[in-house]
């Protein structure tokens, strides 16, 4: 929620075009950039995501630990609603970069 009212700040500028904002993110910033344009997508134009841990994959320190070196095999509607996201939303344009070769973060 605080995101997402940073995001409200900053379109009540002049200056920034409510339906030009942009997200980005690397790591767990790529998780929550994910969390933000699924679950605030009128908000968002398009989203960004590099090496990404699987979203909804971890509820704890230990289960994030877990995502990042393992991936997850849950059903994707599983792990949306773990992030609070509903399957089926609007489309987004979004670009997802992941080596194949990441021994930080799994790549699935």
């Amino acid at each position: 929620q605080a995101l997402s009212a940073l995001i409200d700040a900053l379109i009540a500028r002049p200056d920034v075009r409510a339906d030009q904002v942009y997200l980005a993110g690397l790591s767990a910033g790529a998780s929550m950039a994910a969390v933000v344009a699924l679950r605030y997508p009128g908000k968002i134009a398009a989203v960004g995501l590099h090496s990404g841990v699987v979203i909804g994959a971890g509820h704890t320190p230990r289960e994030g630990l877990r995502a990042m070196q393992h991936g997850s095999s849950a059903d994707p509607a599983v792990l949306l609603d773990a992030a609070g996201a509903m399957p089926g939303g609007p489309k987004m344009p979004a670009i997802i970069l992941h080596g194949m070769d990441d021994d930080a973060v799994h790549p699935v």
